[in-house]
């Protein structure tokens, strides 16, 4: 089907916005606009990844901004694994872990890369 590469910022069956926002600006070249969340988020521009040249090996994980990431076919990518930092208090101190995701489709990983205190 197709799909809208804009939006516009309505409420309460009125125009907000002056003109229309482009995806391409905003999210990338590719992204296009998809219906969801609430009040002035209902409609947002997706993250084009895994059909502008990020899975060029087809479906399955990759790392896309720290993270391991799942693309199926043309849509955004969803979350598969955070690499984010993990906290530990030990005492009165909090030693965090710090991740990120290496290695390529089909099987990247969440590397460690060290902690602070």
């Amino acid at each position: 089907g197709g799909h809208s590469d804009s939006y516009v910022y309505c409420s309460a069956g009125r125009r907000l916005s002056s003109g229309s926002t482009s995806c391409a600006s905003k999210g990338g070249p590719m992204s296009w606009c998809v219906e969801g969340g609430v009040g002035l988020q209902h409609g947002h521009c997706d993250d084009p990844f895994c059909r502008n040249g990020g899975a060029l090996a087809g479906d399955g994980l990759y790392c896309h901004r720290g993270n391991i990431v799942s693309c199926s076919g043309q849509g955004a990518p969803s979350l598969f694994r955070s690499c984010s930092d993990i906290r530990h208090r030990i005492g009165d101190c909090t030693r965090t872990e710090h991740y990120t995701c290496a290695g390529s489709h089909p099987s990247p990983t969440c590397r460690f890369l060290g902690s602070t205190t």
